[in-house]
């Protein structure tokens, strides 16, 4: 097998026009969107992207570690963080890409999932009168 080198990076989008995170074959995912476009860019058949979770269908998320492994070339993480930003939809967005070549006590690479170290969720109501909702937010947030 060719050796592999694990980047890491943060995902931050808004999930209306995805079915969660995780990649499923019939409908548009984030993970799916993902792989394709660094497939695309490092011109591999595939790539897996591994995310720290994963959400459902219509939830945002912002700074979302994830990791992938690319073939051993040589890329450049600040290339990769422009060039997936000219790839990928406007409502997902790939920053703090870097090479994770940390493993732990017993030998393990650096992963998404195993390595999380806390999750924080964030929900918006407004509670004011109906003639002051903004309406730029109105998919952002319940009125109560």
């Amino acid at each position: 097998a060719a050796a592999t080198a694990r980047y890491r990076a943060r995902v931050s989008y808004d999930g209306g026009a995805y079915a969660g995170m995780q990649y499923q074959p019939t409908r548009p995912t984030v993970q799916g969107t993902l792989q394709r476009a660094l497939a695309r860019r490092c011109q591999m058949p595939a790539v897996r992207v591994v995310a720290a979770g994963r959400t459902d269908a219509g939830v945002h998320a912002r700074g979302q570690a994830v990791h992938f492994d690319l073939d051993s070339g040589t890329y450049d993480p600040a290339d990769l963080e422009r060039s997936l930003g000219a790839l990928l939809p406007p409502d997902l967005a790939v920053s703090h890409v870097e090479r994770a070549g940390e493993v732990d006590g017993a030998g393990r690479s650096w992963h998404a999932i195993f390595w999380a170290t806390g999750k924080r969720y964030s929900y918006r109501l407004y509670a004011g009168p109906p003639g002051g909702r903004d309406p730029t937010t109105r998919l952002y947030r319940h009125h109560a």
